[in-house]
Formats: C-alpha cells, structure tokens, sequence
C-alpha cells in the first residue's frame, strides 16, 4: 500500500495544479536537483534507468554540513536492548526499501 502510495505522489501528471489545491500560497515549494531521472522523495532516492527504476534509501541528514548522530551509542544510560532495536529496525528498513544491494 505504502509503495503505491508513493508512486501515486510522484507520477501525478499535473503536479504544479496538485500543489495549488494542497499548500497555502504562502508556502513556497522548491525542486531539489534539476535531475529529471533521480529524485529524493521522502526516505527514498528513486532513480530511474534505461531498464529499470532502483529504489534505495535516502537519509536527509547526510546533506548537512555537520555530523548527526542517530544511533545510540552502547555506554549511554539507554537500555542496551533499545540500542539493538533501533539498528535492527534500520536494518528491516533498509532491507524492504532498496531494489539492489
């Protein structure tokens, strides 16, 4: 369902008139990239190929000029089980986003 509903999103043919009934005027939309062939949209990098359309993930903190820390780190005073959680669940993430590995 998910999947379906981002490829909903982005092949929406009349995109700019989609926008004008959703967000305020106010709100200025931007295009990141002026590549029509890869596109970052949500937590997914989408590029299109000659035979094919590979999936992978995108994380919008590796754009920033400073380091961010998303896993816990083992000597902190969060149990250790919740720190193996949140690696698995990346793991799980990862493993039913991307096309390729």
């Amino acid at each position: 369902l998910f999947v379906y509903r981002y490829c909903c999103d982005i092949t929406y043919l009349n995109f700019e008139a989609l926008i004008k009934q959703i967000y305020h005027p106010s709100l200025e939309m931007e295009r990141s990239g002026n590549d029509n062939k890869n596109v970052n949209y949500l937590d997914l990098n989408i590029s299109i190929q000659p035979s094919k359309v590979i999936v992978s993930v995108y994380n919008k903190t590796d754009d920033f000029n400073f380091s961010v820390v998303s896993l816990t780190f083992p000597q902190s005073n969060i149990p250790l089980e919740v720190g193996h959680n949140v690696f698995y669940s990346q793991i799980l993430r990862y493993a039913n986003i991307c096309t390729e590995f």
